[in-house]
């Protein structure tokens, strides 16, 4: 239930370092911080002097504005799912701080992130924040970006075209509305979230039926009494087709998700995490306001978010038994990620969580789900302060069970801050964070470096799925994905799982039955993989991809749209 009187501790010299690690179904056995991390290598250098771009990954542009979330990681990147990514990051470039011109900055790629275009200016006409970016599907892909102008209103901004880089803005709503999150289905509907005043006294929600330039707006969401949204922006959505859902997890209160199977003309609310006399019972795990939700392939929530400590003193402290807790209705609740064990751990300047906090999650077109976050590591910069660093697990069973952790920025001597997942995963997870020599955020006037780069990372999925799969573990049955995208114009991906060195055969069938495609005919190790089938010549419509294997047999519909 909501729980009042919280005080958050910032000073490194009160943190609790240790503790009782929470007994209960709520929280699984710590795991340690592992994982192949030798496979993560940057292609190329970009366009920001290397100077600045210490960690792994390609510079793509440089901010003067170092900061990137309250709690919740924003939707700041992209996979459409064929080549095309498309990242619009809240950052500036004045040398004041970051004040005067900051805003959302546009970089785009068709060759799947080997090639980045330049570092564009703002795409609002005025200084704005916490820009979040969705595509919407049904008009091949065009983007809208929501920002707030602060204390004023909620911004749209939209794309003439998939990554054209031509704006045009409407105000979707008007007020001391904050720190908005945007998601898109189907069907050309916009769904944002959004709170009202600093600190927040509701969570809104509006929504778009034609692809963001009319508006419904203010309709209350996460209503349940019990949700606390204390400060910040403690929320997140995710929409998939006619399916939304937002979770809410305000720093003290409980976790809420609220969900809508009708494109989000009406809503149910469930607490997935009770912290019922949380301030009365020591060594309770209690959120600490960052959060994340995605629907999978059959459209089943996946929900994660940070933890505080709470001793029973009603004051909520940083803890390394505190970690990041993941929810399905088809698990439960699980901790998939603790900080690493060493007591000489501090806090960066300006951070936002606990030791480990920020957690975004990704889906692939199978049943893999991917879980990154920052952590806080030992290692300390110049002036005494510890950085950070984007730290990933994974599933390949929709949540049954997950890897060990992986460091996915190694090395030493830079910061690597407010980590951003694409929702979709493909043979990569595609990230983009913040990298500078100096632990914190210098736009709070932290650290003496002005300018910070802005770090595009491709990680192999295959690091934790697959044939190289964490601790051995190969695919335990045949599966034929969902492909992607879907519906799609001239070409998508299909993925698969073997479990038996079997002849595989993946063929597409048009609706008269008759076999018009074959993508794979061999005999195949155990592993995952991903075909693509190129329709270009083929008309639009509903064709069938029928996956053989041994006793197995599998269908998908593929929607081909011109």
């Amino acid at each position: 239930m909501k729980t009042t009187g919280l005080l958050v501790l910032v000073l490194s010299s009160q943190v609790l370092l240790g503790g009782v690690l929470h007994k209960g179904p709520k929280v699984s056995p710590p795991r340690d911080a592992s994982g192949d991390e030798s496979r993560i290598l940057s292609r190329y250098m970009g366009p920001y002097p290397s100077t600045y771009s210490l960690g792994p990954g390609d510079s793509i542009c440089f901010t003067t504005y170092d900061y990137g979330s309250n709690g919740s990681p924003l939707r700041n990147l992209i996979n459409y799912g064929d080549g095309h990514l498309a990242i619009v990051r809240m950052a500036a470039q004045d040398t004041l701080g970051g004040w005067p011109t900051r805003g959302g900055y546009h970089f785009c790629s068709s060759d799947g992130g080997q090639r980045w275009s330049e570092c564009r200016g703002r795409i609002e006409y005025e200084r704005t924040g916490w820009d979040n970016v969705d595509q919407v599907r049904d008009a091949g892909g065009t983007e809208v970006v929501v920002s707030h102008v602060p204390g004023i209103s909620v911004m749209i901004t939209i794309d003439a075209d998939r990554c054209m880089g031509v704006w045009s803005t409407s105000i979707g709503s008007s007020g001391a509305y904050l720190y908005p999150r945007i998601a898109v289905g189907s069907e050309s509907v916009v769904h944002v979230v959004y709170t009202h005043n600093h600190p927040p006294t509701e969570l809104l929600y509006m929504r778009s039926e034609d692809g963001g330039i009319i508006w419904s707006i203010d309709i209350p969401i996460c209503t349940t009494p019990s949700f606390s949204q204390e400060s910040g922006d403690h929320f997140d959505i995710t929409a998939r087709g006619s399916d939304v859902a937002v979770v809410c997890a305000g720093s003290g209160g409980d976790v809420v998700l609220a969900r809508s199977t009708d494109l989000g003309l009406s809503w149910t609310e469930t607490i997935i995490y009770d912290i019922d006399e949380a301030l009365q019972t020591p060594n309770e795990l209690v959120p600490d306001g960052s959060c994340g939700v995605i629907f999978d392939r059959d459209n089943n929530p996946h929900v994660v978010w940070g933890t505080f400590l709470s001793p029973g003193d009603g004051i909520l402290q940083y803890s390394l038994d505190a970690g990041i807790m993941y929810w399905s209705e088809g698990t439960g609740i699980d901790t998939i990620a603790f900080s690493i064990q060493d007591t000489t751990i501090c806090i960066p300047p300006g951070r936002e969580g606990n030791y480990v906090s920020g957690p975004d999650i990704g889906v692939d077109s199978l049943s893999g789900v991917y879980v990154i976050y920052s952590q806080v590591i030992p290692e300390r910069d110049t002036a005494g302060n510890c950085y950070e660093h984007v730290y990933a697990v994974a599933s390949n069973d929709n949540g049954l069970t997950w890897s060990d952790a992986a460091d996915i920025t190694p090395g030493s001597g830079f910061d690597a801050a407010f980590p951003s997942l694409a929702d979709l995963v493909d043979e990569n997870l595609h990230i983009v964070y913040n990298c500078d020599p100096f632990a914190g955020n210098s736009v709070q006037l932290n650290h003496g470096l002005l300018q910070t780069a802005i770090m595009y990372l491709q990680v192999p999925a295959s690091i934790f799925t697959g044939v190289q799969e964490v601790n051995g573990v190969l695919p335990s049955s045949f599966e034929l994905g969902q492909n992607y995208p879907n519906p799609f114009n001239s070409r998508t991906r299909i993925g698969v799982r073997i479990s038996d060195y079997e002849p595989v055969r993946l063929m597409v069938f048009d609706v008269l039955g008759r076999e018009i495609a074959t993508l794979m005919n061999e005999t195949k190790w155990p592993g995952k993989y991903e075909v693509e089938w190129d329709a270009t010549g083929f008309s639009s419509e509903v064709y069938i991809v029928r996956m053989i294997a041994g006793p197995f047999v599998a269908t998908r519909k593929l929607i081909l749209l011109r």
